[in-house]
Parts: C-alpha cells; structure tokens; sequence
C-alpha cells in the first residue's frame, strides 16, 4: 500500500531522535488506510530503534504518469 518513501530527515534533540519522511499511496486508498499504514510504519520505526522517540510520516498522493 505505502510506496516511494522518499525525503527521510532525522534529526537529534536532547529527548530522542525524531524522523520525518513523505510516502505516497494510491489516490484510491481511504484517508483512514494510508494513516493506518503510515501509523504502523512510525510505531515499527519506533520498536525496531528505541532511540527514536518520534516518526512522522507525510502521505502523498500517487501521481498518474509519473
């Protein structure tokens, strides 16, 4: 569901690191799946490197074409 994860920032502060990145999902997926999705994304970045304290994530579109 969740494809092209691109500009993946990280940056550290004194309370952990925090991690943004942008995906994108195709405009026939509902609002509530791709938060879904991207939300079980942030929570296994979160498990699998317990020094991130925050992950966000930026859903995008899937751009016919491109």
């Amino acid at each position: 569901m969740v494809q092209d994860v691109h500009n993946i920032r990280a940056r550290k502060t004194d309370g952990g690191i925090i991690v943004n990145f942008h995906c994108r999902v195709s405009p026939a997926v509902t609002i509530a799946a791709a938060h879904d999705a991207v939300d079980l994304i942030e929570r296994r970045l979160r498990a699998l490197y317990p020094a991130i304290t925050r992950a966000i994530g930026h859903v995008e579109p899937i751009k016919p074409g491109v």
